[in-house]
Parts: structure tokens; sequence; C-alpha cells
């Protein structure tokens, strides 16, 4: 496995060009060459955090948060976003345009043990409580907050992105208001 992880770090510093005695195929290093390393090169920014001080998660992003923002406010209020197939959740700050240099969308997968709550809760309640407003309050309950390390300069700064609970009770109203009256 060590010999796998330094192979692959050393593919993606060289591009894809491996020497022969490389443990990967030929169309192994293909894949490495044509999906990988382009959307390695997309991102801009990455970062480890903890959701509610419990669990540890990886959000990576195009371009990265910025440093000016963090500064300015420490704790960011946030929408999360989430994928239709409930995989992908992002981070995006609430009330920033997102032309703005402070506009960031931080995307990640769920931790396993949130993912087989959400797949449980849903299994149990289907016939109780619709998916988008079980999702609503999986955010409440589980994604609060996320607190992030990261450098600025030669410092080591903290922050958190902070659930916007606001915005999710103005989308769990609208949304409630959607199906009471399906016609608008």
């Amino acid at each position: 496995m060590t010999d796998l992880r330094e192979e692959f770090r050393q593919a993606i510093s060289r591009n894809g060009d491996i020497a022969t005695r490389a443990v990967f195929s030929e169309r192994g290093l293909g894949k490495i060459r044509e999906t990988l390393l382009p959307a390695l090169g997309e991102l801009r920014g990455s970062y480890y955090g903890m959701i509610q001080g419990i669990y540890p998660v990886h959000l990576i992003s195009r371009r990265p948060i910025s440093p000016g923002l963090i500064l300015r406010q420490g704790s960011i209020p946030c929408e999360i976003r989430v994928s239709n197939d409930n995989q992908t959740w992002a981070f995006e700050p609430a009330d920033i345009d997102p032309d703005s240099a402070d506009f960031f969308h931080l995307e990640f997968s769920l931790p396993e043990i949130i993912a087989e709550t959400l797949r449980s809760r849903t299994r149990d309640a289907a016939d109780r409580i619709p998916e988008w407003l079980q999702v609503a309050n999986l955010k409440r309950d589980f994604l609060r907050y996320i607190d992030i390390s990261t450098l600025v300069g030669d410092r080591m700064i903290g922050f958190r992105l902070l659930l916007d609970e606001n915005w999710l009770d103005r989308y769990v109203q609208n949304r409630q208001e959607r199906v009471r009256e399906p016609n608008r």
C-alpha cells in the first residue's frame, strides 16, 4: 500500500509520467492522465474540517476561500446545497453574490455515519415525512457548523462555516407553501 501511494503521488506530481516499474497498468495510467489529473488541476482549495467537532470532513473548491473574508468574519453563515442523489453536499456563503471574490462553493461527501443516518431516517419515515424535509432536518441536526483551519500568510487561522438557520427556515417554509398550493 505504501508503494501504491508513493507511485500515485509521483503520477500526480509528474502529470501522469511514471517509470516503467510503476504499480499502475497502462490503462490505469491512462485513467489518471485523462480523468484524475484534469480534475485535480481544477481544484484551488482543499480544506479539512470537523463537523460539529465530531466528524472529520475534507472539503474541496475550485477556488480558495478569500483570506480577507476569513479574517473579517471568522464565522461565515452558509447555505448548504445537496445534490439530487444526496451524495455531494456544499457550503456556500449566504448573502454573498456568486460573482464576488468572497464567494466560495466548498463540496464534500457526507461522513459515512451521517450518510447512514440519512438513509435510515429516509427508510423509516418515508411514508410520513417528505425527503426534502428529512434532508432539511438532517442539516439542522448534524451540519450546524464546520470548524476549519487554514494558512493565511504564515499564520494558521481557524474559522467556522455556520448553517444559516434563517435561510433554512425560509427554505422549509417555501417548500411547505408549495405543497399546500400545488398549482403555484
